[in-house]
């Protein structure tokens, strides 16, 4: 098997795995998936991702389980048996041996642990935007604010579908304007279901001082350090994005995620309702004596 069979062999394998971390999961499985004995898929996998595919597959379970902790409102045993735990204290301990908190202290933290997450594995690419580190002031901005809640599981197909055509209908409406625009998200759970969740988007147009409408709400974008992407591409493709973004970009040592909104800004003359250009800014605090280089 050359290379190239090899990496499309595991991402098939890894893209079945994704779709499958709430069913019972083991190595026979596993195997009969991939239409190999259980040997070479084990030795096959470990070559291609540096870690067998248990250790994978509980990594993985364990992050989208703190992810469903912050994002919902569903019981710690619920989250324990929807990711393939059978009781609640091999749950805990498995998540304190992660993250090195409990799954309770987890739901509860001000700031988001995101060092210890564990992202969907991808064949390096060379051309991968680089995460950057950059501090910002205090930023006013005003803008139009809405609100919508989805089923958790359903996360990325919802999103996918609300956000693309939330920001395809932004730039359309904008297009031509040399002003500066944005759109924060803020994800949590959502009060009245405890198995949905809520996103919060807010657009605008930076403006100047006496420039936004009295209509217009207001909200403020805390001074501190951010996590920088460049995006491009189409709409449909920012879900993913953002997932990329902090299972991967934000799990780095030292770094958590801090209270605030997502902020991404666009460049309207290079903007159209099909393909965005502009950046990614995600908040977070930086626990390291120095600020070190960061890895994509």
């Amino acid at each position: 098997m050359g290379a190239t069979q090899k990496t499309q062999y595991i991402q098939d394998l890894i893209a079945w795995i994704e779709d499958n971390l709430t069913e019972a999961l083991n190595i026979n499985t596993i195997a009969q998936k991939s239409g190999y004995s259980k040997w070479h898929m084990q030795r096959l996998f470990k070559e291609m991702t540096g870690q067998t595919v248990a250790a994978y597959a509980r990594k993985r379970r364990l992050t989208k389980s703190a992810m469903a902790l912050r994002l919902t409102r569903l019981s710690l045993i619920d989250i324990a048996l929807r990711y393939g735990f059978d009781t609640q204290q091999n749950f805990t301990r498995a998540f304190r041996n992660q993250f090195a908190l409990t799954p309770h202290a987890y739901r509860y933290a001000s700031e988001l642990n995101t060092a210890a997450f564990h992202s969907r594995f991808q064949p390096v690419r060379d051309n991968a935007p680089q995460p950057e580190l950059v501090t910002l002031p205090e930023q006013v901005i005003y803008g139009e604010k809405e609100e919508y809640h989805c089923l958790y599981g359903d996360f990325v197909e919802d999103k996918q579908r609300i956000l693309s055509r939330y920001f395809s209908d932004f730039i359309r409406d904008n297009k031509g304007s040399r002003a500066s625009a944005f759109v924060t998200l803020e994800f949590g759970a959502c009060a009245q279901r405890k198995e949905y969740h809520r996103v919060s988007l807010m657009r605008g147009l930076k403006q100047r001082e006496g420039e936004y409408s009295l209509q217009a709400q207001r909200d403020i974008l805390a001074a501190g350090l951010w996590l920088k992407l460049p995006f491009q591409g189409d709409p449909r493709d920012f879900s993913a994005f953002i997932i990329e973004a902090y299972y991967r970009h934000l799990a780095q040592p030292g770094l958590s995620r801090r209270p605030g909104p997502d902020l991404q800004t666009f460049d309207l003359i290079n903007c159209t309702p099909e393909r965005l250009t502009g950046y990614f800014f995600m908040p977070v605090s930086c626990h390291l004596p120095a600020i070190v280089p960061l890895a994509s």
